[in-house]
This record gives structure tokens, sequence and C-alpha cells, in this order.
């Protein structure tokens, strides 16, 4: 098998649009579901960093307690 170079007719039907894919409904769809996974990994992300946020929060208080009552 050589890797021949393809005429501009076969290039043509490769790259244009499917066709089936041209109904709004299915483009709306699409769209739909990937707005709704970025939200998805948007609320993961936010809840990531809420739990790190607390986290650190809190060793800041124990660490100011602790200086306050040691010193």
């Amino acid at each position: 098998m050589y890797n021949r170079q393809k005429s501009p007719l076969e290039f043509a039907r490769t790259t244009e649009a499917p066709r089936w894919d041209n109904s709004p409904q299915l483009d709306e769809r699409v769209w739909d579901e990937w707005l709704q996974k970025n939200r998805d990994k948007d609320k993961a992300r936010f809840s990531t960093r809420l739990k790190v946020l607390r986290t650190v929060s809190a060793i800041f208080m124990l660490v100011a307690l602790f200086w306050i009552f040691v010193k």
C-alpha cells in the first residue's frame, strides 16, 4: 500500500459535511449536550476548589489559634 495523493473530487467528498447532519434539531441537541457536559465539569471543578479552600482555611485557623495560645 502506498500513500497516493487524492484527486480534488475525492478530497471534496471527504471534506464535505454529511447530509444527515444538516438537521437543526440534531445540531441543537448536540449543542445542548455539549453545554451540559461543560456545566457538569464546571460543577466538579467548583466543588474541588471549595474543598481545597475549606481545608486550607481550616488549617490557617488552627495555626492562628495555636499561635495565639502559645504566645
